[in-house]
């Protein structure tokens, strides 16, 4: 079950959220959570995020830096996105053989360490999640990490499509 509401409209929904509990099972265990709710980024947003970050891809390749577009766009992922949390709150780690590259799987794995065991060599990888999955207080802080860092590389940033998107929200 899942419910959207106000304080102030708590008391209406009262009747439907014991009906629910009334009607779940006895034996099995369920996790209640109440959470403020954020709307999800907008395709606007999402589409200048990607317009941002293959300019500044194609940037850093005419000053000699090797880095595909698709490579940019993770590492602003890593420097403003958000790490992928277990139900516990616990930040996401894999680890792998060596010989395996979790990016290749996973764009948004980044390698955070190695380790020994029974003479074997692991890589862990901190997780990260897509920004797709962001809300818009996750996206807001994603996005101004990437016009930062155009800013930076002297690209112009404060286009009609930004002004027009900094005006919807």
């Amino acid at each position: 079950m899942k419910l959207k509401f106000k304080k102030d409209r708590f008391n209406f929904l009262l009747p439907q959220i014991l009906e629910f509990i009334n009607s779940i099972k006895e034996d099995i265990e369920y996790v209640l959570e109440i959470k403020q709710y954020r709307k999800p980024r907008s395709l606007n947003a999402n589409n200048l995020s990607w317009k941002l970050t293959d300019e500044l891809a194609d940037v850093l390749i005419l000053r000699g830096v090797k880095i595909t577009k698709e490579e940019c766009h993770a590492e602003m992922i890593f420097r403003y996105g958000q790490v992928m949390l277990d139900e516990n709150g616990e930040q996401v780690v894999y680890s792998t053989s060596s010989g395996v590259s979790l990016p290749e799987f996973y764009p948004y794995a980044k390698a955070i360490g190695e380790s020994e065991l029974n003479g074997k060599t692991f890589t862990h990888y901190r997780i990260y999640r897509g920004s797709h999955t962001y809300d818009s207080r996750e996206f807001s802080v994603f996005l101004t990490g990437i016009i930062e860092e155009c800013k930076e590389q002297g690209i112009e940033v404060m286009t009609p499509e930004l002004k027009s998107l900094l005006e919807d929200n």
